[in-house]
């Protein structure tokens, strides 16, 4: 008896070239797991309450929240939101976990593509699937879906659809309804991670109609098909109808940025530009994916520019895509890998260019992480062709041996896809380490986004952030002012790049120049309420407390569920001289904000101030009671040190050290 094959599992070629294809994935983006977080991970997961609610706030994820907040717009992507707390809860905020996790599935994405393309493609040359995978595991494309957190959906996303086309593609073979079942909660988790997953279906029913096998057997595959779009469907509107969470925004002033800074066609003159505008991104990707220099994180508003008919990109993308589906025609009788490539790449590219509907970004490269797979077949399949070897010699014995110059051919397509590849893992470790952290990728892309409004708004935010944690040169706060200036000048729609400049004045003690800012701020948004704060902040602090208290009240007036408009208004009042004003207003405000122990103190001291001490202490007493807060306690243990009652004092002091604060 045989205890152990003849040729173990490790022995086999394609196991070997799977474990290469993760080790090349690996070995690129190892370092991300020394790096920060970058770019939109702020949103998803650094802001995000529910991600760091950890284990606490799973079922969150579940319900699709539709409040103003950036971290509620990102889309109904429970499995991969789920991700993110389970790993909060598991390490709290470890970017460097996080970025290790990413990588993981990455390299698990690259082995799955492998093993799938040689599931479909058996009659397709060994080394050409083995090229195609490896050139996928390398291109840099996808350095923004796997350096970037928050690009983990894309990532999850495939990776499930892909398992899905595999398990179909297994029980097609074996007829086991496991994996049937497997295929279908496979396409659910990945259509849950990221909805784009959903064009997995149009290649799922490529990949079937290529079987060997009768047409009956192949219908009984086909026809479900269509119910998992609906499905995908319905979960879809259910999702978008949902209005969790719309009221606890409602009256906090948070204003949805103007959507054409990041997508130009939403700013289009007229919906005559949308379509050849969307019909020229297929060639623009394609160009970045065989030149990808420069690559950028973001592409907005006059960094590319809206088509019309008559701008040759939009005939050239045309006749490109038409001839790679004209080639893959005439080659499906003897080869399904062009049409495979095809299906892939314009599947997934119907919903990246905005034929679906308009996506807050008119191009992403971690829009490229599946239709790139296409390409990769294409740039792998086409070399093959023209050399003679994207089929391997026909097997007829051991001793047979191959067709005359075969193996020098082969060996000259394995140099040129080598050297592609080569190339396009140069240039992926050359892009990775611009996403460190928002700083490295800003500073990085934004000689080539000049022309990009909200690009150097995010420049100067980064410049900021730095500016505050370490200091500066005047030198330095004249280029983060520069900055923000030039994303206002390009787009005056920024909105709230003009608010981070008047905090940035504000944190330098430039009161007088945040004010003039957010004058240009209100002239612009005359009906939003938070420039009206913003002015009103820096009024007060110059001292002008009439003025501040106009605008104070009129910003409360358009955001009556802020805090922060009514308690500084209240102060304006108090040193405008209008001291009733104050007391009833911070009286007024304990009843309508009743958890914010900051009005009780402000209440206080404006009793105190207009000689009402009695009064002051029943505030601070009732308050104390209440609230058992750190600022009050300070506050009644000053109270009654400056009122010459140090008993009293003491007695407030003891109460706080039982209650665990300490003064």
């Amino acid at each position: 008896m045989k205890w152990f094959p003849d040729r173990l599992w490790w022995q086999r070629l394609d196991v070997r070239i799977g474990l290469l294809v993760f080790g090349v994935a690996i070995l690129l983006y190892g370092k991300t797991a020394s790096y920060g977080y970058a770019w939109d991970d702020a949103i998803v997961i650094q802001e995000n309450d529910r991600v760091h609610a950890g284990f606490s706030g799973l079922t969150s994820h579940w319900i699709r929240f539709r409040s103003a907040r950036l971290q509620d717009q990102y889309g109904y992507r429970p499995v991969t939101m789920t991700t993110f707390g389970i790993e909060y809860g598991l390490f709290g905020a470890k970017p460097g976990v996080s970025h290790a996790i990413n990588t993981l599935l990455y390299g698990l994405l690259c082995v799955l593509v492998f093993a799938t393309l040689r599931r479909l493609l058996p009659g397709l040359n060994f080394w050409v699937v083995t090229a195609a995978a490896l050139l996928y595991a390398a291109h840099p494309l996808h350095v923004e879906a796997v350096a970037n957190i928050k690009s983990r959906d894309e990532i999850l996303g495939f990776l499930f659809a892909l398992g899905s086309l595999w398990l179909l593609l297994r029980y097609y073979d074996t007829g086991r309804w496991w994996q049937l079942i497997g295929a279908m909660a496979s396409f659910a988790l990945a259509y849950l991670s990221r909805e784009s997953a959903v064009m997995i279906l149009p290649v799922m029913g490529l990949a079937i109609l290529m079987q060997p096998g009768t047409w009956r057997k192949k219908l009984t595959i086909l026809v479900p098909l269509p119910l998992l779009v609906l499905s995908a469907y319905v979960v879809f509107q259910l999702a978008s109808s949902n209005t969790a969470g719309v009221e606890t925004t409602a009256g906090m002033g948070m204003l949805q940025e103007d959507l054409g800074l990041g997508n130009p066609m939403l700013r289009a003159p007229n919906t005559d530009l949308f379509l050849p505008t969307q019909s020229a991104l297929p060639l623009r990707y394609l160009g970045k994916f065989f030149w990808p220099w420069p690559l950028q994180y973001y592409s907005g508003f006059n960094h590319i520019p809206l088509s019309d008919w008559s701008r040759p990109i939009v005939g050239l993308s045309l006749s490109a895509i038409g001839w790679w589906l004209v080639l893959s025609l005439v080659f499906v009788r003897r080869d399904k890998t062009l049409l495979l490539g095809f299906t892939i790449f314009a599947s997934y590219l119907f919903i990246y260019c905005h034929f679906y509907r308009p996506l807050a970004d008119l191009m992403a490269d971690r829009f490229m992480l599946a239709p790139s797979l296409g390409v990769c077949l294409l740039a792998a399949w086409v070399p093959s062709l023209l050399l003679g070897v994207r089929h391997a010699p026909a097997a007829a014995g051991a001793d047979v041996a191959p067709p005359r110059g075969y193996n020098m051919r082969l060996g000259i397509y394995l140099g040129i896809l080598a050297a592609f590849t080569l190339l396009m893992g140069y240039r992926t470790l050359d892009r990775i380490p611009a996403w460190r952290d928002n700083l490295s990728l800003f500073s990085t892309d934004i000689p080539h986004l000049q022309d990009c409004a909200r690009c150097h708004v995010h420049y100067a935010g980064a410049l900021a952030q730095e500016y505050t944690r370490k200091g500066g040169s005047e030198a330095d706060a004249a280029r983060i002012k520069a900055e923000y200036a030039r994303g206002i000048a390009i787009c005056p729609s920024v909105y709230y790049g003009r608010i981070e400049l008047a905090q940035f004045h504000y944190a330098r003690k430039d009161f007088a120049a945040g004010v003039a800012a957010m004058e240009d701020a209100v002239k612009e948004f005359p009906d939003q309420g938070r420039p009206y704060y913003y002015m009103g902040y820096g009024e007060y602090y110059l001292g002008q407390y009439g003025i501040a208290a106009e605008h104070l009240k009129r910003s409360w007036d358009k955001t009556p569920d802020r805090e922060d408009a009514p308690y500084l208004l209240a102060w304006a009042y108090f040193f405008g001289g209008k001291v009733d004003e104050a007391v009833a207003l911070a009286q007024a405000c304990t009843v309508r904000f009743p958890h914010n122990d900051q009005f009780h103190d402000a209440w206080s001291d404006f009793l105190f101030g207009s000689e009402r001490a009695d009064d002051g202490f029943k505030v601070l007493q009732a308050a104390v009671a209440r609230f058992h807060s750190q600022l009050l306690y300070r506050k009644i243990v000053q109270r009654y040190t400056e009122s010459g009652n140090p008993e009293a004092a003491q007695n407030y002091r003891a109460a706080a050290s039982q209650h665990g604060i300490s003064l």
